[in-house]
């Protein structure tokens, strides 16, 4: 009897997961019209007439993932700061909060809804397990990740208060409600999506360093819409626009060398991330000041060259694709 006589019709899509075995798999999900889904593992020099559509159409949808991923990521935040308008501006913390944590959370919300779509519940479940664990003897680069941000921020801040930028520090009984806003918002939203959907994913087809520098330029592009956004500090004091991109990308590109070493888990950029955005809460210099802002560019693009090459060193595998 044809084998296809008896093969029930189903829409197939390809995905590939990284596993844990010697050689490469790949994953073969069949969805049959009543919306099962059926996982066939098999390696690929085994894969009969699939290898061919697998080698043929896979890398196709990776890219269109991939290229789905940023035009969500710019597009829902920008669109919703527009919607979100009157919160941002109200200034109302609780408003603001409403009004910023969409647009914050989006890289994350954006990749989950793309893995939900390309390999359901179990692709989640998969990449938050993958990102949001401790690997062993990655301690260093989170006391590294933890250190640096705060270290060329006092420098950066030492600097503008010598050039007459600075101000009051906040009070200490608002540094708690502080550090909970800034766990919150930047340091947790942005960090799954980012750095842990796309570096990974980018860099498995055009090499680390070139990811790191594609992602990076990226998230910098992305964080224009805040400058244009009334209620934002970007737009409100205002920020010095191109210092400002220039810390954002060249903190990316540090950002990536700390998840590769970190074993591609978020949790050492995420406290990198953290320590950053805290110690611009702080306050103690105006976030206007040029001084701040080309001090901290200077210093974050020494770091970022040498955070290239050392990127640039990395092997990458075959992430989970979807």
């Amino acid at each position: 009897m044809d084998e296809r006589s008896v093969r029930p019709p189903t829409i197939v899509r390809f995905t590939a997961s990284l596993v844990e075995a010697d050689v490469p798999e790949r994953r073969l999900t069949s969805v049959a019209p009543d919306g099962r889904c059926c996982d066939h593992e098999q390696p690929l020099m085994n894969a009969g007439r699939w290898a061919d559509t697998n080698s043929e159409h896979v890398e196709h949808f990776f890219m269109s993932l991939v290229v789905l991923f940023v035009a969500l990521v710019f597009g829902v935040p920008w669109l919703w700061g527009y919607v979100a308008r009157p919160l941002l501006v109200s200034g109302d913390l609780a408003s603001f909060l409403e009004g910023v944590l969409p647009s914050v959370w989006a890289p994350t919300f954006c990749a989950i809804l793309l893995l939900l779509w390309a390999g359901g519940v179990s692709a989640v479940l998969r990449e938050f397990k993958t990102r949001l664990s401790y690997r062993s003897g990655s301690g260093l680069w989170l006391a590294i990740a933890a250190a640096v941000p705060l270290v060329v921020t006092a420098v950066a801040l030492a600097s503008a208060r010598a050039a007459g930028d600075g101000t009051p520090f906040i009070p200490s009984a608002a540094i708690l409600l502080t550090f909970g806003v800034q766990v919150i918002t930047g340091a947790s939203g942005e960090e799954l999506g980012w750095r842990g959907y796309l570096l990974p994913r980018l860099g498995a087809r055009i090499g680390a360093l070139p990811a790191a520098l594609v992602m990076s330029t990226l998230w910098a592009a992305w964080h224009i819409g805040a400058f244009f956004t009334p209620g934002m500090p970007h737009y409100s004091l205002p920020i010095p626009m191109l210092p400002f991109l220039f810390v954002v990308a060249s903190f990316g590109l540090f950002l990536a060398l700390v998840f590769n070493e970190g074993g591609e888990s978020v949790l050492p950029t995420m406290v990198a991330h953290l320590s950053l955005n805290v110690t611009l809460a702080i306050g103690g210099v105006s976030l206007a000041s040029v001084v701040f802002w080309r001090t901290m560019a200077a210093v974050y693009g020494v770091l970022a060259l040498v955070a290239a090459v050392r990127v640039r060193t990395r092997v990458v595998g075959e992430p989970v694709l979807t």
